[in-house]
């Protein structure tokens, strides 16, 4: 009994749990900010190598329908969408209307005036006044 409770158990209850969980909801979203500048690193002989883009990706255990993740990576934005056939059967329409919205937001925040970095105001100075 305690040879197949061992061996059984550790995989029978994350498996239950995992189940359990996934089978609440059907999107996962991850928006990951990465580094402004391209990392590079250094060999022994003192050459540099960089790395010139990331992938973005998540990796989601269980039963989830569509997987969106985004990652920005040295003045770059990429965009990974991971859609079960059940759920979505033109990932490319999916993959388009995020690309539209994206771009729209971009156009609308051309529109928008930069704040004055000059005088602050801060909470305290507003409930002040």
């Amino acid at each position: 009994m305690a040879y197949w409770g061992n061996m059984l158990g550790p995989r029978a209850m994350p498996r239950a749990i995992l189940h359990n969980a996934s089978m609440k909801y059907t999107l996962a979203l991850s928006n990951t900010p990465g580094p402004v500048k391209a990392w590079w690193v250094q060999n022994d002989k003192g050459e540099k190598s960089y790395a010139r883009w990331c992938q973005s990706y998540v990796m989601v255990a269980g039963r989830i329908g569509i997987n969106v993740s985004c990652m920005s990576y040295d003045n770059t934005f990429k965009v990974t969408v991971l859609a079960d056939d059940g759920i979505c059967q033109d990932s490319r329409m999916l993959v388009d209307m995020i690309q539209k919205n994206i771009e729209d937001e971009i156009k609308r925040m051309k529109d928008v005036p930069v704040p004055d970095d000059q005088k602050q105001v801060t909470p305290k100075e507003k409930k002040d006044n």
